[in-house]
């Protein structure tokens, strides 16, 4: 009984250690991706998106910082399907002729609960990490009150009033300042300037 308990227990400890890998990796990461961002993903194997298709959505979104937020939904996805595969596995569980096992059953009960709405409550707590101010006021008319004042803020529609000499983008493997405007290939390394080009077709 409290082989099955631990093992079920260990199956939580490894849920909670998916989730803060991947809210820490998420957050520390850029709308456009980062290495460690996009390693994460492969952990779960999960393709990025083209850096190109990123910034489009970070421009619908208006974020500026932490990875897309459909990206770690479907990461947090992907944890609650390999949490519940790992709980069928475990032989004994569920089994209603075997009464000794119900505080097991009881705690892989509760995990099941939690996986229901796991990536919606995941991603809400990541949201107000990198996109703080959304939803902030209370109720319907808060929510487009948000949407009508941040509809006017169009950083990149902005960037093109902007002085090239005054915007330098540095490449994340060297350090190395970019050469040409919209040429993110840098001239010194030859790495992609916003770090590992991953090179996937969309």
């Amino acid at each position: 009984m409290d082989d099955l308990f631990n093992a079920v227990a260990g199956i939580e400890k490894r849920l909670d250690q998916h989730l803060q890998y991947i809210h820490k990796s998420a957050a520390a990461s850029m709308p456009h991706g980062t290495p460690e961002w996009d390693y994460c993903l492969g952990f779960y194997r999960l393709t990025p998106p083209t850096p190109e298709a990123r910034v489009a959505r970070a421009q619908e979104l208006a974020l500026t910082r932490g990875a897309l937020p459909e990206e770690v939904r479907t990461a947090f996805y992907v944890v609650t399907l390999l949490t519940e595969g790992a709980m069928k596995r475990l032989p004994g569980l569920g089994d209603a002729i075997n009464q000794g096992n119900r505080q097991a059953d009881s705690k892989a009960s509760a995990i099941r609960s939690r996986l229901v709405i796991l990536v919606n409550a995941e991603g809400q707590k990541y949201e107000r990490v990198v996109r703080p101010n959304v939803g902030g006021k209370a109720g319907v008319g808060g929510i487009f009150a948000n949407v009508k004042r941040t509809k006017s803020l169009d950083f990149w529609a902005k960037m093109e009033e902007f002085d090239t000499g005054n915007v330098t983008l540095s490449c994340v493997s060297c350090g190395a300042p970019q050469q040409v405007a919209n040429d993110f290939t840098c001239a010194f390394c030859s790495q992609f300037i916003f770090g590992e080009d991953p090179g996937y077709d969309t």
